[in-house]
């Protein structure tokens, strides 16, 4: 969480109205849930890519560490697409790859990957503060914001308790042996819950002696927003719709 913090603040785009990026990411995400998954998912997933790695000039190895806790899942879920149970009267229930599964999978995975690109590039180029900006002046309820925040807090909490532990029980060798190490992981994962609704606590008791009302605020964006770029992405997404709907396969 830290490290995609930090990256929202200092890519190349930071100083681009939110809007713009969001108006990008939203548009690309509508076209990978809505065209055919070839070539329509394969051309957003690239465009998006090209955008982070190319345009926000992120690196290659912190966009993947970004996005590799929800491939590692894509894959186990993926990997269970393409298995089916065949019941056979002799040797009983097995489990087969079918090639019907497995193109199953691999559509469901495009699909997704595309999706993620464009959820990667809003949390590794725009700063909470400004989303939030941006939902004030949407007139979204501010108590929707209030708690996106809270939670938003409280993840930086949870993940810093969780590294904090781990370096206290590393030093003191809980994960030398295999044995040492489930027994520190079992201890990590029972004791982190707590550890981190006190420290939450704390953040609130510090929040209420500074004269918390209830409000978080945010410095408003002042960058300028640009047609171009907005004239761009409505061009990508109708050439990469036309492209689809021509040549596209459409889901089974």
């Amino acid at each position: 969480m830290q490290r995609i913090d930090r990256v929202a603040y200092t890519n190349r785009w930071r100083r681009r109205n939110p809007v713009e990026k969001l108006a990008l990411a939203g548009a690309m995400l509508a076209l990978s849930l809505l065209l055919p998954i070839w070539p329509g998912c394969a051309l957003v997933l690239l465009v998006m890519m090209a955008a982070a790695l190319l345009g926000a000039r992120i690196a290659p190895r912190t966009y993947l560490r970004a996005a590799s806790p929800a491939l590692l899942f894509l894959a186990l879920s993926a990997a269970s697409l393409s298995l089916s149970v065949a019941h056979d009267p002799q040797s009983g229930l097995s489990l087969r790859v079918s090639a019907a599964g497995v193109l199953a999978a691999a559509q469901v995975a495009l699909r997704a990957v595309a999706a993620l690109s464009c959820l990667l590039l809003v949390a590794l180029t725009t700063p909470l503060p400004e989303i939030v900006s941006l939902l004030r002046r949407c007139r979204v309820p501010g108590e929707v914001i209030e708690v996106s925040l809270v939670i938003y807090h409280l993840l930086f909490s949870f993940f810093d308790t969780a590294r904090r532990m781990a370096v206290a029980q590393e030093a003191r060798l809980g994960y030398s042996t295999l044995r040492r190490s489930y027994r520190s992981s079992a201890l990590l994962v029972a004791s982190v819950l707590e550890r981190s609704l006190s420290r939450a606590r704390s953040l609130e008791m510090g929040l209420a002696a500074r004269g918390f009302a209830g409000e978080l605020r945010v410095l408003p964006v002042t960058s300028p927003m640009s047609r171009v770029f907005l004239a761009i992405t409505l061009s990508l997404g109708a050439l990469i719709s036309w492209i689809s709907l021509c040549a596209g396969v459409p889901a089974p």
